[in-house]
């Protein structure tokens, strides 16, 4: 601070110990009410519990859709150009790699 002497700084030091929690070693029973809270709050969830389990299928609504495509679609693999580019492609890669002594 300015204006005190050096002689009168301080230097404190504190240990601290950091570790990982192992809440599920310390308590392994189910959190079953935790559980149904956690699923209220996600926004439209519900817990179901093991004997319920035939129940989940129809819990899961449907939101499929129905795309109409009008024209054909254009492959991008299936022609003569992206064959010569590939192949360029892999010829400069492997001229590279010969004339750098990387082979």
């Amino acid at each position: 601070m300015p204006g005190r002497d050096s002689a009168e700084l301080t230097t404190i030091s504190r240990e601290v110990r950091v570790s990982r929690p192992n809440i599920e070693v310390l308590k392994p029973q189910m959190a079953r009410e935790d559980l149904k809270m956690l699923a209220l709050q996600s926004g439209g969830g519900r817990y179901v519990d093991v004997d319920e389990i035939g129940e989940i299928p129809g819990l899961i609504p449907d939101r499929h859709e129905e795309v109409s495509v009008r024209s054909r679609p254009t492959s991008l693999w299936d022609n003569g150009w992206m064959l010569t580019l590939l192949i360029g492609l892999l010829s400069i890669e492997w001229f590279c790699r010969k004339w750098m002594h990387l082979l």
